[in-house]
């Protein structure tokens, strides 16, 4: 299989992502934490901006949507394929071609950013995480699932985090001990 240089990704990785049960994964286990966490922590983002980073094919766009009522809802990728994709869902949101290290969005235009399992895929993903507190308000959130890997690690990943501005909220396995969902804040 032919691997997708941009993020390593083999073609039927890619197909994944779309499928069914990624769908029900993402809708009954990882947005039910992300919102579980965001209601013990007293946040609602009903009528805020959010973006939704690495969107992919914009499935997890949709149950964000859903799950959120956001007023406006910025997603991109990093893939023009990806983006071709998601626009095909016919969603209400901003869908465009983008990289999580440099945006082209003003500094402090989003209440939410949420970026679920994509920063592992980003080589010098630290600088995604700046991106983030650049285009946050104070007091936005910055919600981040991941696994554990050689390059993307928690405790790296945690002090980057503070390192750029923000506390940690929370913090849950979405599988145990093997991906983590955080809810962080920028101060």
């Amino acid at each position: 299989m032919d691997e997708i240089p941009s993020i390593g990704l083999t073609e039927s990785q890619m197909r994944a992502l779309d499928s069914s049960w990624r769908g029900w994964f993402l809708k009954n286990q990882e947005i039910r934490i992300m919102r579980k966490m965001l209601r013990n922590a007293g946040i609602s983002l009903e009528g805020k901006v959010i973006m939704d980073a690495g969107c992919g094919s914009g499935l997890g766009t949709k149950y964000l949507l859903e799950a959120l009522a956001p007023s406006k809802m910025i997603a991109f990728d990093y893939m023009p394929e990806q983006i071709a994709l998601a626009k095909t869902k016919g969603l209400p949101v901003d869908f465009y071609v983008g990289d999580m290290r440099r945006l082209d969005l003003p500094d402090n235009c989003l209440d939410a950013c949420f970026a679920i399992t994509v920063l592992h895929h980003i080589p010098d993903w630290p600088k995604a995480v700046k991106e983030a507190a650049r285009l946050l308000r104070k007091g936005g959130i910055f919600v981040v699932e991941e696994p554990q890997e050689d390059t993307f690690g928690w405790a790296k990943f945690e002090a980057a985090v503070k390192a750029n501005g923000f506390e940690i909220l929370d913090m849950r396995y979405s599988v145990p001990f093997v991906m983590r969902s955080y809810l962080c804040r920028k101060l």
